[in-house]
């Protein structure tokens, strides 16, 4: 599907991804169409999802945020593949946690004390 856009649908992506806010008007003669075929491509890539949406960038300073934190978690270890998806869930959908980055671990290579043994984790 990727191969359908031409120079000017990747052009009117490129600009309203840098600015959501841009006029139609001013949209069509950035990118060198006039307004009404430039409106209709823009609708053409969001009912085809290259546009999901549009929103505002908030200032977090401003709205009680002062830093912004990456925090490591080491050593997670999980039954299978759905518990640990489950978790990933519960901690992505916690407040303040803006994303969660995971890397899935095809072979140990070396051997270190990580498995959990309280019974709270498994009987």
């Amino acid at each position: 599907m990727a191969a359908r856009l031409d120079a000017i649908d990747r052009q009117i992506l490129k600009e309203l991804q840098d600015d959501g806010r841009i006029t139609n008007v001013e949209l069509a003669r950035r990118v060198g169409i006039s307004a009404p075929p430039c409106l209709r491509r823009v609708r053409a890539l969001e009912q085809a999802g290259y546009i999901k949406g549009y929103r505002a960038l908030l200032d977090e300073k401003l709205l009680g945020y002062e830093v912004t934190v990456f925090a490591m978690v080491h050593k997670c270890v999980a039954p299978d593949l759905k518990t640990f998806q489950a978790f990933v869930a519960e901690l992505t959908a916690a407040p303040h946690v803006r994303n969660v980055k995971t890397s899935l671990t095809l072979r140990n290579s070396k051997d270190a004390a990580m498995v959990p043994m309280d019974r709270k984790t498994r009987p």
